[in-house]
């Protein structure tokens, strides 16, 4: 089922990245605490510095592709500046732009992320 959710989310993704600019970084990770829930993870460089806006309007453009069942599969959306360690970190990881990147067990250096799957992750630019 968490598949075909992430394909809608695809969708939503392509969508907002037309609109609003591309993102660093677009996926969902398996809730540790929690069974069957997930917490979806966005960065992006078009965020306003409160993100409340930001926030407001991807809950909006996801509600359009998921249905409330989908919905339920979330617990958490967090949205992050592209600069944060955690991005940085997964940026490394994998670099892929609009598809399904799926890592079980996955591990960074000392952070154990678990199940994720991943829509986009861009890597940074390094700064001179």
């Amino acid at each position: 089922m968490i598949k075909a959710v992430i394909e809608k989310l695809i969708k939503t993704e392509k969508r907002i990245s037309k609109n609003k600019g591309d993102f660093n970084f677009f996926g969902i990770l398996k809730n540790s605490k929690l069974e069957d829930s997930w917490d979806i993870i966005i960065s992006a460089d078009w965020f306003s510095e409160t993100k409340q806006k930001d926030l407001i309007y991807i809950i909006e453009e996801i509600k359009k592709d998921l249905k409330n069942e989908d919905l339920r599969l979330f617990t958490k959306l967090f949205l992050m500046k592209p600069e944060e360690d955690l991005i940085k970190k997964l940026n490394i990881l994998i670099e892929t732009q609009h598809e399904m990147v799926e890592m079980i067990d996955a591990q960074m250096n000392e952070i154990k992320l678990g199940h994720i799957y991943i829509i986009t992750s861009k890597k940074q630019p390094q700064l001179t």
